[in-house]
């Protein structure tokens, strides 16, 4: 790489399938700030590269790879093939020293030196594990902490370079080293539901990246109708938030309606895009364990929903969840008081509820629009416009004393200003904010058919070379607006709100 040739960087983890449409605005941004040269984490296909609308631009531009870069050689032998004494014993220390107990220590002080790299390194441990362990072991904490060092000694490196700014696929796991080691002195864009935001610090998200104020002036000028026929198209499946969740199911559940529903997460995903020191669980088997714990003596009834898009996470999750049960001797309690199920349709389940408990996902959204005022454990999207909306416990206490209410206690219920507010934010995040209606996209997992993979590749060629102005656009305006959005938000925020 020239040292006068100023770049940026596209890795951590983007697919084939996002190239057609994440390379026209990051070529809109180069342009946009006469940036020469794109540096990627690994081999692009030609073919991707070759495409008739991307040629022209790609002209003006030098494609790098980071095996390619110089100093990515010298790096490369340094840190990951451990050639400093300092190096080896981080790794080690962080291999064997990092049991659950210490990090749950480490997390009550919150402020302790190099907090983030203990939660990168159990977060990667976590998604390493198999379906029949509850903590990770010292081979799962080793490759983790190896791939943790390597991307904190990438972003030290990447720091030093005229490299402008980073296009993320990823902040979680290993991958967050890189936007923490260098979001201070580089622009920082993650992706998430086919959008692309700065990321500032480490709780914002994707759907929260446009300016408060402008979101609530957006929110008055949008007919609520709008909204309130979106939300009914979500209850068809027809919704454009996450289709693998089971919201076209057939089969549910007829018998009697429960009143209390437990939103599970895929545990390989990660609980840490949003940061938050302040939750009272490390991650979500330690929020299980105490959560069946609390619950087991109820005297009402208690469903735990098994995340639709595990399968395709490649996990096999009512198999850990009978573990857990096993592990906790509550065997009895299955079709007594605790009950799962993982057919229901969501919305289903919301439309009986009374109580509600997710670590944070979607779901804390989509509770608060029906009436239901959820439990969460780490900060949600939601909270940034209201912090009202969700009950969150400050400590184990506090959670006991949620987990012990009457499902009927009016603290579960949400009011009429804070269902209106949570549809208005899905729909401002699914059909506003994301491209995914725009590209005519699906969401991809590890586990998708080919043929699912194969149509999805062929929309992101034709919708990416149908709109490749307007993403070209948004890549020269990201950092007016923080975030990319779809073509319907930017026209009403350039009608309407921007002089």
């Amino acid at each position: 790489m020239k040292n006068n040739e100023r770049s940026v960087f596209i890795g951590a983890g983007f697919i084939n399938n996002q190239i057609p449409w994440v390379l026209p605005i990051v070529i809109g941004y180069c342009k946009k700030n006469n940036i020469t040269q794109i540096i990627f984490d690994r081999k692009i296909p030609d073919a991707l590269l070759k495409l008739d609308y991307l040629a022209n631009d790609l002209k003006n531009l030098n494609i790098l790879y980071l095996s390619d870069v110089k100093f990515y050689f010298k790096f490369k032998y340094l840190a990951y093939l451990f050639s400093t004494i300092n190096f080896i014993f981080q790794i080690l220390f962080f291999t064997f020293l990092l049991t659950k107990n210490k990090f749950k220590k480490i997390l009550k002080k919150n402020n302790t030196k190099n907090i983030r790299l203990f939660h990168n390194i159990w977060d990667s441990s976590i998604l390493f594990m198999n379906d029949k362990s509850f903590y990770p072991t010292i081979f799962n904490k080793l490759k983790a902490a190896i791939l943790v060092f390597y991307f904190k000694q990438l972003s030290i490196i990447l720091k030093k370079k005229k490299i402008c700014a980073l296009f993320l696929n990823h902040d979680v796991y290993y991958y967050q080293q890189l936007s923490k080691g260098v979001n201070k002195k580089k622009e920082v864009y993650v992706q998430a539901m086919f959008a692309l935001y700065k990321q500032k610090t480490t709780t914002n998200s994707w759907n929260t990246a446009i300016n408060k104020n402008i979101f609530i002036k957006i929110k008055k000028n949008i007919n609520r109708s709008n909204v309130d026929n979106y939300f009914r198209l979500r209850e068809k499946g027809k919704g454009l938030g996450e289709t693998y969740h089971s919201t076209q199911y057939k089969k549910y559940l007829n018998n009697n309606k429960i009143d209390n529903v437990i939103f599970l997460h895929v545990f390989k995903d990660s609980p840490y895009l949003i940061f938050d020191k302040k939750r009272i669980f490390i991650d979500y088997y330690d929020w299980i364990f105490q959560t069946l714990n609390i619950i087991k003596n109820s005297e009402e009834k208690w469903l735990l929903k098994i995340h639709p898009g595990a399968k395709l996470w490649g996990e096999d999750q009512l198999s850990i969840i009978n573990n857990i049960i096993k592990k906790l001797n509550l065997q009895k309690n299955i079709g007594k008081n605790i009950f799962l199920d993982s057919r229901t349709p969501s919305w289903i389940l919301l439309k009986n509820a009374k109580r509600v408990l997710t670590f944070n996902g979607t779901v804390h959204a989509e509770a608060v629009s029906y009436g239901i005022r959820p439990i969460i454990i780490s900060k949600c999207p939601l909270n940034f416009y209201s912090l009202k909306s969700t009950l969150k416990p400050k400590n184990i206490g506090e959670y006991d004393f949620f987990l012990k209410q009457p499902s009927t206690s009016a603290i579960f219920r949400s009011s009429n200003k804070e269902i209106e507010l949570s549809r208005f934010f899905l729909y401002f995040g699914e059909m506003l904010i994301s491209l995914r209606n725009d590209l005519n996209l699906e969401f991809i997992l590890k586990y998708d058919a080919k043929n699912k993979l194969d149509n999805d590749l062929k929309n992101s060629f034709f919708y990416s070379k149908k709109k490749y102005n307007f993403l070209n656009l948004l890549g020269a305006s990201i950092q007016k607006y923080n975030c990319t959005m779809s073509q319907k938000l930017f026209n009403i925020y350039n009608n309407f709100y921007i002089k």
